[in-house]
């Protein structure tokens, strides 16, 4: 049985997998091996921080938040319209307080999802969506 710590990730990332992605574009899963081919792709990536308790007697588990980001990924020279759709799709399938049950657990998404600028570097310019999430188990 996995623990919080792990339902939180497959919590995230099975949500995540339900996004009807436009044909040709991959996903970059944390700690995969994904060597980038010229094609789109998302990368995802989980932070983590600081665990909260709001028990005074301890023994209870903690407020978890952090946050999910999923950069969108498009080749140079691609247009910007396409990639910033896709942005939006994935900030619209993790909008303000969607909660998300998984294997017991219930992540919130606690503020409406950012989608930030592009940063256009030599091969990729690259869209982050910056989701801010909470698990109270």
């Amino acid at each position: 049985m996995a623990n919080i710590e792990a339902k939180i990730i497959n919590g995230l990332l099975t949500h995540f997998g339900a996004i009807s992605l436009p044909a040709g574009v991959t996903v970059a899963y944390p700690n995969i091996n994904f060597d980038p081919d010229g094609s789109p792709y998302v990368r995802l990536t989980i932070a983590k921080n600081q665990p909260v308790n709001h028990h005074i007697g301890g023994g209870k588990e903690p407020e978890r938040v952090g946050i999910f980001m999923a950069v969108v990924c498009w080749p140079v020279g691609a247009g910007i319209v396409a990639p910033s759709e896709l942005a939006g799709t994935i900030r619209d399938h993790f909008k303000f307080n969607t909660q998300i049950n998984y294997d017991g657990i219930r992540i919130w998404i606690t503020e409406e999802p950012r989608v930030a600028g592009d940063d256009q570097g030599p091969v990729y310019c690259e869209i982050p969506v910056v989701i801010p999430w909470r698990c109270l188990p």
